[in-house]
């Protein structure tokens, strides 16, 4: 199981299209967070170059957002619904991953 900030989240896009800075790897976000995981990449290419297979994904909170003030946390959830992609929401994934056996 790994756990990693949501990058490619309404708010995250926002961020990086207003400041250039990616949410939650800036100076105010976690010192523990060393690399942004973009979803497409991880799915499409990294995993299946580390033979590592995607049993389970889990947005949290999983229809909306929790690391933003709560107006702006509504105007984005109901914004989200304008946008396409499978991770616009939630500010964390939560990945169950398992090798081939």
């Amino acid at each position: 199981m790994i756990t990693t900030p949501n990058v490619d989240s309404l708010p995250a896009r926002a961020k990086f299209l207003l400041t250039g800075k990616i949410r939650t790897m800036d100076e105010f976000g976690e010192p523990t967070h060393i690399s942004p995981i973009f979803w497409d990449l991880l799915r499409r290419q990294f995993l299946t170059r580390a033979g590592v297979r995607l049993r389970e994904h889990f947005l949290f909170p999983p229809n909306g957002y929790q690391l933003s003030r709560k107006p702006i946390a509504w105007t984005f959830r109901i914004a989200a619904a304008a946008f396409p992609g499978d991770s616009i929401l939630g500010d964390n994934h939560i990945l169950v991953l398992e090798t081939g056996r």
